[in-house]
């Protein structure tokens, strides 16, 4: 396999012997499964080949090879001069890097060269425990579980530890983020503290009490208005991408789905191949919390996603529906990346989004779409998969018409409005 890779001979013998020459051909194929072109596959296999060329060089073993190592190589790519690396000085570059710690991951993944170790100190036994219980009890995203993270540990180290806590010091926590941060910071900090405290109450370890001593934060729900689109401006951005490419299939189906159906980013992501039933034209939604639900497909939507799956869709072992464009063809990553490809449309469409709105910018608007059209409640909610009514009755704000119909006059001879 490696002859397709390494034209010149004098490369190919060089690398067989060496360091990493056992693990080449094994590599060549990793890289081959995950949908790397030749080119691809071949600058990564001179970067490894340069590595295990370097290591040799410097009197290091591949069981010593860690992340100090690994910089250390990194640095070296930079002045690369080693005669025994000749032809690999080449791709000292971006690719050199990324060849490198993909060959690095895949010896990780044979047990040939030791784990990478944690970014972070491990976790206090009291933690893990906690985001096991959000996990497995209250159904919780593993995404969600790690924003309660830095929340818990900061608050144990504050407050001196879980049998140190008190009602003072814990309004104190809550409090300095709030004034630091403002009162919707404030109101996460607190429901992820008492999401704790609710934990350790349940499992004795703390007054059940302290769950309710902290008082809540004055910012009222639903206040604002939620921001949404026009109706052109929502048909711009789903009408932006280029479907003449992969990449357009795939974001023009993503944009339906979230223009058409409402679904939240994570419900993207997390939308698998088999929760589409297309004999009954149906779509499986597992939201928050876990709590399922199913949709009607419409034509529109599912055209896309068929469009998508027969021309624009790579081959891949993922069961998510919608994968990377470039190799490795995996799922995407976050909720993240659906917001960069709402983003992306609107610029190329050239609306304008809400301020601090991406994706959930669609589901607003389609929300705000239906309650003009007059669209009974009980329907919305069903659509957006609320849990309760005062969630979509927030959007009747937007509805000016309507309001108009039950405004009353201003009385006469009354005080004046301000």
């Amino acid at each position: 396999m490696l002859e397709q890779y390494f034209k010149a001979q004098y490369a190919l013998v060089q690398a067989r012997p060496g360091i990493a020459g056992p693990f080449l051909e094994g590599f060549a194929g990793h890289l081959e499964t995950e949908g790397f072109t030749p080119s691809t596959v071949g600058r990564y296999l001179r970067a490894a080949a340069h590595l295990g060329a370097w290591m040799e060089a410097e009197g290091i073993a591949l069981p010593d090879l860690d992340d100090t190592v690994i910089g250390g190589f990194i640095q070296h790519l930079a002045s690369c001069a080693c005669v025994k690396a000749r032809g690999h000085h080449s791709v000292r570059n971006r690719p050199a890097r990324a060849g490198v710690w993909k060959f690095i991951a895949h010896l990780r993944h044979q047990d040939v060269v030791p784990p990478s170790p944690p970014s972070d100190v491990d976790l206090p036994d009291l933690v893990e425990a906690f985001q096991h219980w959000m996990l497995v009890h209250r159904g919780a995203a593993a995404s969600t579980v790690a924003q309660y993270r830095p929340t818990i540990i900061g608050l144990l180290k504050e407050t001196g530890g879980l049998g140190q806590f008190t009602i003072d010091g814990l309004r104190r926590f809550v409090a300095e983020r709030t004034v630091q941060f403002g009162p919707e910071h404030g109101k996460e900090i607190l429901s992820k503290v008492r999401m704790f405290l609710r934990f350790l109450a349940g499992q004795g370890q703390c007054d059940p009490l302290l769950v309710d001593a902290i008082p809540p934060i004055a910012h009222w729900r639903l206040a604002s208005l939620p921001a949404y689109l026009a109706p052109g401006e929502v048909e711009r951005i789903v009408g932006a991408p280029d479907i003449a490419k992969p990449v357009g299939l795939r974001n023009r189906a993503i944009l339906l789905l979230l223009a058409r159906l409402g679904l939240r980013a994570g419900d993207v992501i997390h939308l698998r191949l088999d929760d589409i039933d297309w004999p009954a034209g149906t779509i499986a939604i597992n939201g928050k919390e876990r709590r399922p639900g199913r949709l009607p497909l419409p034509q529109e939507v599912g055209n896309a996603i068929l469009d998508y799956l027969s021309g624009g869709r790579p081959r891949t072992n993922a069961r998510q529906v919608f994968v990377r464009v470039r190799p490795p063809h995996g799922p995407l990553l976050n909720s993240s990346s659906i917001s960069d490809i709402v983003a992306f449309a609107a610029k190329h469409a050239g609306v304008v989004l809400p301020p601090g709105q991406m994706a959930h910018a669609l589901r607003h608007s389609l929300a705000t779409g239906l309650v003009r059209g007059g669209v009974p409640f009980q329907v919305i909610r069903t659509v957006l998969r609320h849990r309760g009514d005062d969630t979509t009755a927030h959007y009747a704000k937007v509805d000016v018409f309507s309001l108009r119909k039950i405004a009353q006059p201003w009385p006469l001879g009354g005080v004046r409005p301000c």
